[in-house]
């Protein structure tokens, strides 16, 4: 279970990142064309730099992952980073709401969403060991 452990939920999130980043890459026309609440809206090279930015994202959570025992300063940089893109989305869900079509709204809705429960799991995770700490005094 993700929430279980910062290792955990650094694994889960870049399982998730990567398995996003190589769909985003793959079917970025057909994507593209998904979101899109018109012809050309959402270019597939945007899909294809966003699932660029998932694959080198998914290898930092990886590397933190590993490292999650020997520190939590980078992990707690990725923390942040994923929180940024969760209040983001609903901005960029805002700012371009004529380009995109329902499917892309819902879409960007449920990245939200996910990402925020990820944030949560990983800060639950950077929590833990203060709160053991806390508990043997």
């Amino acid at each position: 279970m993700p929430w279980q452990s910062l290792k955990h939920a650094l694994w889960f999130n870049a399982v998730g990142t990567a398995l996003l980043g190589v769909v985003l890459i793959a079917a970025a026309g057909p994507l593209a064309g998904l979101f899109s609440a018109y012809s050309g809206a959402v270019p597939p090279l945007l899909m294809t730099g966003a699932g660029v930015v998932c694959l080198l994202f998914a290898v930092d959570l990886a590397w933190a992952a590993r490292r999650s025992d020997r520190g939590v300063g980078f992990a707690r940089l990725l923390t942040l980073a994923d929180a940024g893109l969760v209040l983001a989305l609903p901005l960029v869900m805002l700012v371009a709401a004529s380009r995109l079509s329902l499917w892309g709204q819902l879409l960007l809705a449920d990245l939200a969403l996910i990402t925020a429960f990820l944030v949560w799991c990983q800060w639950r995770g950077l929590g833990a060991p203060a709160v053991a700490l806390d508990a043997r005094r």
